[in-house]
């Protein structure tokens, strides 16, 4: 709307909408019309607090020093093994370092995944263990220039992460695929909670198969809404 055919007796400074916003205010730059600016776009929720972009071969992927000012933590990722066979599952614990635990029973858990060579589907609930055991999947990552190459992601959530009062459990969603040797392909999901109520400072991820160059995992921090 031009503001200056519709109410011409007012000031230049009381003019409004994007495209008269320079003539009111030239001494302001646009940007500061966006992203709870002029226009009061409200900033995100999400904040990027780690990252692990994996450049070699390993066996555990591991956050430590997770800061404790969030309320609940998004994990996403694309993960890739060295093994010719096809996909293989991803274990995961808590506070705990990069030693695949040996003792210990308080993690509790339940998954579920399909796997389509032979069609079947597969659920289990278990306890008394010293980890969580597929929470995902990779894929093989040696075929990826391929005709059809290879594929893998992975969604997670840990609700109050940071609480002291409360036992801590995950959901996780997965699908990988591996045009190999063994043409696997998984998908499904995940879920568990941990008989304890410490704060989680430290994840790690597992590979039996050792993880590839290619696999990348991000956590977000979410902040509850204003």
């Amino acid at each position: 709307m031009k503001q200056e055919r519709f109410n011409p007796s007012t000031g230049i400074s009381n003019w409004q909408g994007r495209s008269e916003y320079l003539k009111g205010y030239p001494s302001k730059a646009m940007s500061g019309a966006l992203n709870g600016g002029f226009f009061g776009v409200a900033a995100s929720n999400y904040a990027k607090i780690a990252e692990v972009d994996n450049t070699g071969t390993v066996a555990t992927i591991l956050f430590s020093n997770i800061p404790q000012n969030y309320k609940h933590l998004i994990i996403v990722g694309s993960l890739f093994n060295t093994w010719t066979g096809g996909c293989y599952q991803v274990d995961m614990w808590w506070n705990q370092g990069s030693s695949t635990p040996s003792s210990g029973s308080d993690y509790k858990y339940a998954k579920n995944y399909t796997y389509n060579t032979t069609a079947t589907y597969a659920a289990d609930h278990m306890g008394g263990t010293t980890k969580f055991s597929s929470v995902a999947y990779s894929a093989y990552g040696g075929d990826r220039n391929t005709a059809y190459g290879d594929g893998s992601g992975f969604e997670m959530i840990i609700p109050r992460y940071s609480s002291s009062g409360h036992d801590k459990g995950f959901a996780s969603e997965w699908g990988a695929q591996s045009y190999s040797e063994g043409n696997k392909t998984f998908w499904g999901y995940s879920g568990g909670n941990k008989h304890n109520t410490a704060p989680i400072t430290e994840i790690c991820f597992y590979s039996g198969v050792n993880f590839g160059p290619d696999s990348k995992i991000t956590i977000y921090g979410l902040i509850e809404a204003a």
